[in-house]
């Protein structure tokens, strides 16, 4: 059974844009959302991420807040930013992986990353900020 992928941002193309990277790193169970509150209430009622993939600004709250409080609810589940506005988010990076929108490499590197968490059961993304040139991490 392939991982389930969670994909949260509020600007529509956008979000189809990351779903097709996720598709074509071979992984087919994901969900979009464009609200990180109906992301907290679909996992209240059960349904659970393997992946989460956030954009970081959103209207409701961000997409740091939105990991830190699924955290609370999903207790094994790897989440991943994505932002065109690193500036914002370098306070948050320590936490969870970063991948910066729109450089070159953003589409390999988040391909790699789905792949990771696709590929080998029970693998977590460390937190590792990718301003674009960067390798990231796995842990």
């Amino acid at each position: 059974m392939q991982p389930r992928i969670f994909i949260i941002d509020d600007n529509e193309s956008s979000g189809k844009f990351i779903a097709d990277i996720v598709l074509m790193a071979g992984c087919t169970n994901l969900r979009l959302f464009d609200d990180p509150l109906s992301v907290i209430a679909a996992v209240s009622w059960g349904d659970l991420p393997d992946l989460v993939i956030s954009d970081f600004r959103m209207p409701t709250m961000n997409g740091f807040e939105l990991l830190i409080t699924l955290t609370d609810i999903v207790v094994t589940f790897s989440g991943l930013i994505v932002t065109s506005d690193m500036e914002s988010v370098l306070e948050v990076s320590d936490y969870f992986p970063v991948l910066e929108k729109g450089t070159p490499g953003f589409t390999a590197r988040l391909s790699d990353l789905v792949q990771t968490v696709c590929c080998k059961t029970g693998s977590r993304l460390s937190a590792t900020i990718d301003p674009g040139i960067s390798e990231t991490q796995n842990g």
